[in-house]
């Protein structure tokens, strides 16, 4: 599979593959995943991920994959992730755009799960939880402060 500038190559193994805003991660579900960027190459094991972009391949890391694979269950599942974090990957599920308008507010920490057919209860959830002002503006745009 090729990815941005890399490639992705496995013969027996699941994986999955995101690429967003030029940054690719490569998650090793099963089996062995060898993921090659540039003249660097990284053979990956399950519950391990890399990403890469122009700057280069990252270490390899541990992660859970039940987490990396929730959304195909309709959850999304954050564990100690900053909210701005959190806050990009709901806007890819949900119509409109949440911004957060605190820079501090921008750096709680989030641990939870998310239903994907739900999220219009997220921004009530971090209202109630962070003690956020929430502005709700036309096309589905909300300013959380």
């Amino acid at each position: 599979m090729l990815a941005a500038d890399g490639r992705v190559t496995a013969t027996q193994a699941n994986f999955n593959t995101r690429c967003l805003d030029a940054v690719v991660a490569v998650t090793c579900l099963d089996g062995a995943v060898e993921v090659a960027h540039g003249d660097k190459m990284v053979r990956l094991q399950k519950n391990q991920q890399i990403s890469y972009s122009v700057e280069g391949l990252a270490a390899a890391i541990p992660v859970d994959s039940a987490q990396v694979t929730a959304w195909q269950a309709g959850q999304l599942i954050f564990r100690d992730r900053p909210l701005a974090s959190v806050v990009e990957e709901v806007n890819r599920y949900r119509p409109g755009k949440i911004i957060i308008t605190n820079a501090d507010l921008k750096r709680r920490i989030v641990n939870g799960t998310f239903q994907l057919d739900k999220l219009e209860n997220f921004v009530a959830q971090v209202e109630q939880l962070f003690g956020a002002r929430i502005t709700a503006l036309p096309g589905g745009v909300v300013l959380l402060g």
